[in-house]
């Protein structure tokens, strides 16, 4: 898939950090970082990305009303949560992403597990 248009939203930077060298080596996606659904929402400028990659636990935020939230603000038609913890049925249901993909990633392969998650 070339030129996507990726939002990745991580309280930790090292993370956000990875995911921009990691499609920056990889890809010619656009990556824009924020470290908060929040954040996400008030900063919209109005792009439309291709996908949104959001943390399961940031810290204040309740999984599913950010990805409510993202979606009413029609910020991305996808949206896949990076988790380091076990996602059980009940909570993927809750939650309703598109996609999970958990942490640590391989960088060399993060494009191709956002690729498969969005043609799945």
């Amino acid at each position: 898939m070339n030129g996507l248009r990726v939002l990745a939203v991580d309280d930790q930077q090292e993370i956000l950090d990875v995911v921009q060298l990691a499609l920056e080596v990889t890809t010619d996606w656009s990556l824009t970082t924020r470290r908060s659904t929040a954040s996400a929402v008030a900063e919209h400028d109005g792009t439309s990305y291709d996908v949104v990659l959001l943390d399961l636990n940031i810290p204040g935020e309740d999984a599913a009303e950010s990805v409510s939230s993202l979606r009413g603000h029609d910020i991305a038609p996808s949206i896949v949560l990076l988790t380091g913890s076990p996602v059980s049925d009940a909570e993927r249901s809750r939650v309703a992403p598109d996609a999970v993909l958990t942490k640590p990633f391989d960088p060399m392969t993060l494009a191709a597990q956002i690729e498969a998650a969005l043609t799945a």
